[in-house]
């Protein structure tokens, strides 16, 4: 009886070991870089910068979409993008820049995290994202603030991010830039 308490206890403390571990291999604030390369996307269009800002698996679903309709989806995208610096450069100035400053950021614990596989499971299900895999959410709170020449303005929004694999997404952060 003793044998079986000491190895229950052992298994116990090695997946109190795994967890911790597991928690350890993603950066809590990395949803910076990702609210980074959001804005940097909006000024500048690239598809390396899409692949760092939305799942894999979204970007890989839109292009298979659009590619039906006889439409390249990174195409359409930068001819968005460019389209949003052109009406920028008319409201603001051609001297326009984005930047942000984080008003708040909520740490979702466990209960937290199913509510929000809840919420987006649309978009989970839809771009076939393995929910089991996350590992943390984060919902930041920014101003978004664009300014030139001939103007500025300011707007909050808010941004629900999620970790998978280390690695910071978003389903609204391709958005943070836009729409000011």
């Amino acid at each position: 009886m003793m044998a079986l308490t000491a190895l229950l206890a052992l298994c116990a403390c090695t997946a109190g070991e795994k967890i911790k571990d597991d928690a350890l291999k993603y950066d809590p604030e990395g949803y910076k870089t990702l609210l980074d390369n959001a804005l940097k996307l909006t000024a500048n269009f690239d598809r390396k910068l899409l692949d760092k800002v939305s799942h894999p698996n979204e970007t890989e679903y839109y292009i298979n979409y659009y590619k039906e309709k006889d439409q390249d989806y990174i195409d359409l995208l930068k001819n968005e993008f460019n389209g949003i610096g052109e009406d920028y450069a008319e409201r603001y100035g051609d001297d326009w820049k984005l930047s942000y400053t984080v008003d708040s950021v909520e740490e979702k614990d466990a209960e937290g995290i199913e509510n929000y596989k809840k919420f987006d499971s649309y978009y989970f299900k839809t771009y076939n994202i393995n929910t089991d895999d996350i590992q943390a959410v984060t919902f930041v709170k920014v101003t978004v603030h664009i300014e030139g020449s001939l103007g500025s303005n300011d707007k909050q929004k808010t941004i629900q991010c999620f970790c998978i694999g280390g690695e910071w997404y978003s389903f609204y952060a391709i958005r943070l830039g836009i729409k000011l």
